[in-house]
């Protein structure tokens, strides 16, 4: 078997940062339907000899920002996930937060599933960086986010 990671990317976000190349849309209401459109790729997929003989280290939900999420669809992506490819049994479940996005019942949701790591994105400490990138946070909620990420059991 051969050793693989899995990226899925949530292409939403709550603001468009001036220097992102990455996909991502501020249209929240598009959720149902690209969870819907996943979900579907996530069985094709699945069939696919190129998937049969590969185990997953590492799953990592990246973006846009996952960290919006609806929470409705975490036990669902993670069931189907888990369902359709193979998994090693210490394998890091990992999902992208933005500091300004951090709320205390999506981190529940994201331990209850089987996430163990969170990455946040920080591009700076300093303020002046940060409103230069358009970010939606501050130097303080950054490190109140990493604070908050420790309280939580994330690695």
């Amino acid at each position: 078997m051969k050793t693989s990671s899995l990226y899925v990317h949530f292409p939403f976000c709550r603001h468009k940062c001036n220097y992102c190349d990455f996909y991502s849309i501020i249209e929240l209401s598009n959720e149902p339907a690209f969870f819907d459109a996943l979900f579907r790729e996530i069985e094709i997929q699945a069939e696919s000899s190129y998937f049969s003989n590969r185990t997953f280290s590492t799953l990592y939900v990246g973006g846009g920002t996952p960290s919006l999420i609806s929470t409705k669809y975490l036990d669902p992506l993670i069931t189907r996930l888990r369902k359709s490819f193979n998994f090693s049994n210490d394998a890091e479940f990992s999902f992208e937060a933005n500091p300004g996005v951090i709320l205390t019942n999506r981190l529940d949701a994201f331990k209850d599933v089987g996430f163990n790591r969170l990455t946040i994105g920080i591009q700076s400490f300093n303020d002046a960086e940060l409103a230069f990138l358009t970010r939606i946070h501050s130097a303080k909620e950054a490190v109140y986010a990493i604070q908050l990420a420790r309280d939580w059991g994330f690695n």
